[in-house]
């Protein structure tokens, strides 16, 4: 959805969001910090922790 927002609705204003109708710098942000945030999975401090593989078949 993020991505989405910049081809369609940001991109042709330009980076920096002091262009008219703003930049598309924020959306990509957003999208690179919740890609990283997703791709780095539970931490020690988790509250849910999710399970393995290993741990759904039993072994």
């Amino acid at each position: 959805m993020m991505l989405g927002t910049i081809v369609t609705v940001h991109g042709k204003a330009g980076f920096f969001f002091d262009s008219p109708k703003g930049g598309w710098e924020h959306p990509a942000f957003w999208s690179v910090s919740l890609l990283v945030l997703a791709l780095a999975g539970d931490g020690a401090w988790a509250l849910l922790p999710t399970k393995t593989l290993l741990q759904l078949i039993g072994l």
